[in-house]
């Protein structure tokens, strides 16, 4: 009996071991053995730029590629010397910086060109440069003279900044250089004939545009007419002159070397950047892309500085100097990268490479995590967070996380063009008592409720906490009844001229694609309609159509994130700078520009955030943007990665990384 006892279980254990050897290998255990991470990254790249990329899912690809010059501790996630810096030294009064670039470090290209500090001052240079119209642009602004720069303040850079100026600033300062939009203009001015046009209407024309902004025909035309230019009493016609003649002999040039700005390769491995005021959070801003350097001849084989359809960053031309190399690029199904042994720390990279996912369905990102095909999965939907909180709870990661959910307005007047509800609609959105009402309507308490991950209702912009920020100006109070909320929305609307709600025109939301984002438009569409009559159509599209729409200006109001570059609250305040490249909403306020330029120049902590809570409390007046809730992240791990840590910006720090099977 213990023979035939024996020879079944024998025959039981064979059986057992040919069915788990006939079992298909999953695609997290195969890529465990070859050190190839698989994640999901939630939508296809809409650039591999630096320096124009804008989004979470370009920049975690763009930070496998790229290094700037401070890294990260593994630790508790500050600043440390473990990118191209090896060191740093600060001047007593927080206004300079000077790095030392590692020697060893260098471009991912076969001659393996050394990245230096002229890389940094060529990189600089181009991001603001005023052609290439870079949204993040304005993140370089604490070095000193940029904003200048970038806004191509003519006037101010030939004649303040420019060491070769022949005239004192404070003799001219009072010119009208910068211009005034808000001087009308008659329509179809035909300003390639100047001397067609009228000398009233010459006069509004340089007072619009200012002497910035207008080009060598008119200021051409200024010269040989100077009676014709609204010149103050107290310049003389010398004056005049020179400085007519000085900007017609600079139109369209390329000032920066005039600018000043403060970037310079002291040596090819000491760069130095000195700063418009001490800049508390240098060292973290520092670590976004845009700060990145990039090679200059790819650059330039491939266009120019300013070329914003460049193929560089394609398949075969990208060369980077981080950690990894672009292997592949399939549109919509796959970008692989592999280790770079070109990298200077090349020996402590764990990782063979990693493959990005840009899986833009959270339904289908779930299955492929649950049958092993993800490492790491770029969220969690509302549902499958209960389900993972039962089930895999090991392997659910629910974090802090500094960012905010939000909806833009579109404050930009409509075009001649747009249909009739398009100009209901924007002339409705144009009232801020209309978009007040819009912003109490909302359950906000409900609508974390839905999400399932403790998130929090927003009732200011920046998340409290952002850097010691505590806001003191909310949008609503605290446990505001709904009846109450509900009651002053319709008060703000009746004050609007929209009494009766069936004259309330059509809007239209705009959300990319994502289960998330349309579950959440289809619950403030419901609220929206039942609190207050409004009628709402919902608009999917694609995550690099949806960027074109928003920077067109095509759309009423329209889905958005935002999370920290760095965490202070100057993240989320300087984006609504006027002319931002990620505003986006048509919204200026000058007092708010001043109070957010006052804030980055202060030294006294407590007065920059006095600053700080006047400029928040504009915008909740204003509201170009309703705040919704204030994130967590969310995402599945598979118990085979290591080394993912959390930290309050959710940056992925592939080179701590490593697989065991």
């Amino acid at each position: 009996m213990f023979r035939l006892f024996l020879i079944t279980a024998i025959a039981a254990l064979s059986l057992a071991l040919s069915l788990t050897s006939c079992k298909k290998e999953s695609n997290v255990s195969r890529s465990n053995s070859e050190g190839i991470l698989l994640i999901g990254n939630g939508s296809e790249p809409e650039s591999l730029d630096p320096q124009l990329a804008t989004g979470v899912p370009e920049g975690r690809i763009i930070d496998s590629l790229f290094e700037g010059l401070v890294g990260t501790s593994p630790d508790d996630h500050s600043p440390a010397p473990n990118a191209l810096a090896e060191s740093w030294e600060i001047s007593g009064d927080g206004a300079i910086y000077t790095f030392k670039i590692r020697k060893n470090a260098t471009w991912n290209n076969p001659e393996r060109d050394p990245v230096t500090a002229h890389d940094f001052v060529y990189s600089y240079h181009r991001i603001l440069h005023p052609d290439l119209a870079a949204k993040n642009s304005y993140m370089l602004y604490p070095l000193l003279n940029s904003e200048v720069y970038n806004k191509n303040l003519r006037g101010s850079i030939l004649f303040k900044l420019a060491n070769d100026s022949p005239i004192e600033w404070e003799d001219i300062k009072a010119l009208p250089f910068v211009g005034d939009p808000s001087i009308s203009l008659p329509k179809n001015l035909n300003k390639s004939i100047p001397s067609s046009i009228s000398d009233a209407d010459f006069r509004s024309l340089c007072l619009n545009l200012g002497l910035n902004r207008m080009n060598k025909v008119l200021l051409e035309h200024a010269r040989e007419s100077p009676t014709r230019f609204p010149w103050p009493k107290n310049i003389s016609k010398k004056t005049q002159i020179i400085i007519l003649d000085r900007l017609i002999t600079f139109s369209g040039k390329d000032l920066w070397q005039h600018a000043n700005v403060g970037v310079k390769a002291i040596d090819d491995h000491t760069l130095q950047l000195t700063l418009r005021s001490p800049t508390p959070y240098l060292l973290g801003i520092l670590q976004h892309m845009s700060w990145y350097p990039v090679h200059r001849p790819t650059i330039e084989k491939h266009g120019s500085m300013t070329s914003i359809d460049s193929k560089w960053t394609r398949l075969g031309n990208l060369v980077g100097n981080g950690p990894f190399t672009l292997k592949t690029w399939r549109l919509n199904a796959l970008i692989e990268v592999t280790k770079s042994e070109n990298y200077w720390g090349a020996k402590d990279v764990k990782l063979n490479g990693i493959k990005y996912l840009p899986i833009d369905n959270v339904e289908t990102e779930q299955r492929a995590f649950r049958r092993e095909a993800l490492h790491v999965t770029a969220t969690v939907p509302p549902h499958r967070t209960v389900w993972a909180q039962k089930n895999l709870p090991d392997q659910l990661r629910i974090e802090p996380y500094l960012g905010v959910y939000f909806y833009r307005i579109n404050l930009n007047p409509a075009k001649d063009s747009d249909d009739s509800r398009t100009k209901s609609a924007r002339k409705m959105l144009s009232d801020s008592r209309v978009r007040r009402a819009l912003a109490l309507a909302l359950d906000r308490d409900g609508i974390c409720s839905f999400l399932k991950a403790g998130q929090k209702p927003a009732a200011s912009f920046c998340p409290p906490g952002a850097g010691g920020y505590k806001p003191k100006h909310l949008l609503l109070p605290t446990n505001t009844a709904k009846s109450k909320r509900i009651a002053e929305a319709k008060k703000l609307l009746e004050e609007a001229g929209y009494a009766d709600l069936s004259t309330i025109p059509e809007i239209q939301i705009f959300y990319n694609t994502s289960e998330s984002h349309r579950q959440i438009a289809e619950l403030i569409q419901s609220q929206w309609k039942k609190n207050l009559g409004l009628n709402c159509t919902l608009y999917n599209q694609e995550w690099k159509i949806y960027q074109a729409t928003l920077q067109a200006g095509d759309y009423d109001i329209a889905r958005a994130g935002w999370i920290g570059d760095y965490n202070d609250p100057n993240t989320f305040m300087d984006m609504w700078l006027t002319g931002s490249g990620n505003n986006q909403t048509g919204f200026t306020n000058k007092r708010y520009d001043e109070l957010i330029i006052l804030a980055s120049k202060a030294s006294n902590s407590d007065q920059r955030m006095a600053y700080f809570q006047e400029a928040e409390k504009i915008l909740l007046t204003e509201l170009p943007v309703i705040p919704l809730y204030f994130y967590v992240s969310q995402k599945m791990v598979h118990p085979s990665l290591k080394g993912l840590h959390p930290n309050i910006l959710d940056k992925l720090h592939f080179k701590n990384f490593h697989l065991e099977n």
